[in-house]
């Protein structure tokens, strides 16, 4: 996805540090938002996408295609996500997930505000991950759908 032209969308160190600077306020320090984890889970056409945006957590799928075993995202139109919610209807998830129009334009599950570690479900996902509520209820059972 690096290579494909995506980078802006794919984790690392630096965007982690500078995301936290939303929830500072500083306007002297760099601020980063729309950034997270892309997964081959093995379908044809979508892949899982783990994203923070300027606050909160979501969870959700992108389209994207393969060039020489490269993947390229697709930024999606209101017709892509349309037809991505009848894939996401079809798994029978309990989790409500809508149309994004900013990002990759993709589809997604907000998880809520992920980015105060003063909460304590914030915080047992970061320090204990499997015994977290987000793990639990969203993505766990969501990966056994897929």
């Amino acid at each position: 996805i690096e290579q494909t032209g995506s980078n802006t969308y794919v984790y690392n160190e630096e965007y982690c540090e500078m995301w936290f600077n939303n929830y500072d306020k500083k306007t002297n320090l760099p601020r980063k938002q729309l950034f997270g984890s892309f997964y081959d889970f093995g379908h044809a056409k979508y892949l899982l996408h783990i994203e923070v945006a300027t606050f909160n957590l979501h969870i959700g799928f992108i389209e994207y295609k393969k060039y020489d075993s490269k993947f390229k995202v697709i930024k999606m139109n209101e017709e892509n996500r349309i037809n991505l919610k009848k894939f996401i209807n079809s798994l029978n998830y309990d989790k409500k997930f809508e149309g994004r129009t900013w990002g990759l334009g993709w589809v997604s599950l907000d998880c809520g505000k992920f980015i105060d570690f003063m909460n304590s479900k914030t915080f047992v996902t970061l320090v204990d991950f499997k015994r977290s509520e987000f793990y639990k209820e969203i993505l766990l059972p969501l990966l056994k759908k897929l």
